[in-house]
């Protein structure tokens, strides 16, 4: 028999076989935040604890977060209809509740796609049509069958209907009486809806996140999102912000043209550079009226 003992920290004794099971997932979060670019993650072993360094290092620290968990108890208004969740698809689908579960969940799924950089799994393609396939692998026949089973506490017995595969008779493509074939949908439209579900949740959630942080970091600029609302129905994301310090943009100088404005600053005269509207200090005295500005 095989023996497990559980500890919930290190082993006092080596141990040849050791399995450490992660289930606050923080060791996951870290790695993919220095990787997303944060440059120093700061454990704590409470809130409160994160509360007073929050304090130490300024009030952003954990804004945030307390944002994002405030979605745990009033979830973020969200204007997709059940014709928008089931668009294209034509089947009776429950989408409001695949809405209302993925709401509930709504401040997991920002947390999860935060740290991952990441945005809720969406399939576009519409579902197609196939036939379900038999345990042989290929496309099968099946029959209704009434099967009985027994019941506990007392000997009685209960019926049920099931699906079960049947085989062709001796004479190819024929089944016998009652058999059909089943025809499946990939992926399946309620499968679909979900996902719909989800990333209009998350969506919604970070207009509602974006609202609320406006203009309450000193430190940072809280934009609305890009994603489109309904991606599966044509929406386009938003046109992304223009890099304002890429080599060639406006009012950004190359190499070239940087190494000479730095040759050049101890003049103190400031001039096109190349004949053009961006300005730098160039070889030269300052007219008659006193220094340029």
């Amino acid at each position: 028999m095989m023996r497990v003992d559980m500890a919930l920290g290190p082993p006092e004794e080596p141990a040849e076989d050791l399995v450490v099971v992660d289930i606050f997932r923080s060791s996951t979060s870290i790695v993919t935040a220095l990787e997303n670019g944060a440059k120093e993650i700061i454990p704590c072993h409470s809130l409160g604890r994160a509360r007073i360094l929050r304090r130490r290092l300024g009030e952003e620290a954990l804004l945030v977060g307390e944002a994002i968990e405030r979605l745990r108890f009033a979830p973020p208004p969200c204007a997709m209809s059940e014709a928008d969740l089931t668009f294209g698809l034509g089947f009776a689908l429950d989408a409001a509740g695949a809405l209302r579960t993925a709401l509930a969940n709504v401040a997991n799924l920002m947390l999860v796609h935060g740290r991952l950089a990441s945005r809720p799994p969406l399939r576009l393609e519409p579902p197609e049509p196939r036939a379900k396939l038999a345990p042989n692998g290929k496309p099968g026949a099946w029959r209704r069958e009434v099967w009985a089973e027994p019941t506990f506490g007392d000997h009685t017995q209960a019926q049920r209907e099931v699906e079960v595969a049947v085989s062709a008779l001796k004479r190819r493509n024929h089944y016998p009486d009652g058999a059909f074939g089943v025809v499946e949908w990939e992926p399946r439209p309620q499968e679909l809806v979900d996902e719909r579900a989800e990333y209009a949740a998350w969506r919604a959630g970070l207009e509602w996140l974006a609202a609320g942080l406006a203009g309450a970091l000193e430190t940072r600029t809280v934009l609305p999102p890009r994603a489109a609302w309904r991606p599966w129905a044509g929406d386009v994301e938003a046109e992304p912000l223009r890099d304002l310090f890429a080599p060639g943009a406006l009012g950004v100088h190359d190499a070239t043209e940087a190494a000479q404005f730095e040759a050049s600053r101890a003049t103190g005269r400031r001039r096109p550079i190349a004949g053009g509207s961006v300005y730098g200090f160039a070889p030269g005295k300052p007219g008659r009226g006193g220094r340029e500005a």
